[in-house]
């Protein structure tokens, strides 16, 4: 069953589906977006951490090995739909990958968190901590989103600033 979707305001604005916000995209937004699309699909492997132990290497394995079929595949569009149809964070970066390809990311949902919204295309079936965490590499803060359960789950330690992030295991050393 379909769910409703009720204009909040009498003159168009933003429409809410559930918990989320879906908002038509100004040119800039969809510029930003097309961009950090357009850096993911360069590098897909950017969503995960440095390690600096074979702990956080041997947990984060799956994940990567599961971006490099992303990575193969980045330019067949059909393949990149089958693969952004997964729930995880390689879905979510086979979607981003789909916006690349296009070039349009014409609707916008947005995500309340305590910082503010964040917006983010939502492509694919992925939950949206991963399709943020995978269209906003640049931020320190929404690049762990990805991460997270893993980090919470084994108990790593993930440290994020502006020019990267580290995972130092199980070990609180914070790099210099």
């Amino acid at each position: 069953m379909a769910r409703k979707v009720r204009p909040t305001s009498c003159c168009g604005g933003a429409a809410r589906v559930g918990k989320s916000i879906v908002r038509n995209a100004s040119k800039s937004m969809e510029k930003t977006m097309i961009k950090q699309a357009k850096s993911l699909y360069d590098n897909p492997f950017k969503v995960l951490p440095d390690f600096e132990d074979k702990e956080s290497k041997k947990r984060f394995k799956k994940i990567r090995k599961n971006l490099e079929k992303v990575d193969k595949v980045k330019e067949d569009v059909n393949k990149l739909e089958k693969l952004s149809k997964k729930k995880n964070l390689s879905g979510a970066v086979a979607g981003t990958m789909l916006i690349a390809h296009s070039e349009k990311a014409p609707f916008l949902a947005a995500a309340k968190l305590p910082t503010g919204l964040v917006y983010y295309a939502q492509r694919g079936q992925a939950p949206k901590e991963y399709l943020i965490a995978a269209q906003h590499t640049d931020n320190p803060l929404y690049r762990i989103f990805g991460i997270r359960d893993i980090a919470l789950k084994y108990h790593l330690h993930i440290y994020s600033w502006d020019s990267g992030f580290v995972s130092t295991g199980s070990s609180p050393k914070p790099p210099k």
